[in-house]
């Protein structure tokens, strides 16, 4: 006999919730660039002209370890930036 289906919303909460983890080195690279840096690489970010490999060795230049996947993953909307108020 089939177990009845739980209520989705409790099931979800019955779920173990894991705090922390690991932030995108991109997300850190956005946070720690001062202003007029921060701006320019998110209008990199969002220029498709620009290539992921090419942001992400200017990001490597500046002591920001970036992969190129990481900064396509965040054109794919995979890695949000949302920043802090």
């Amino acid at each position: 006999m089939n177990k009845p289906k739980e209520n989705l919303l409790n099931e979800i909460k019955s779920e173990q919730v894991v705090r922390g983890g690991i932030r995108p080195a991109l997300i850190i690279a956005i946070e720690r660039l001062d202003g007029e840096d921060r701006a320019d690489l998110l209008d990199a970010l969002h220029d498709e002209t620009y290539s992921g490999a090419s942001i992400s060795r200017a990001l490597i230049n500046r002591g920001f370890k970036v992969s190129a996947a990481a900064i396509n993953a965040y054109r794919r909307g995979e890695i949000v930036h949302v920043p802090k108020i």
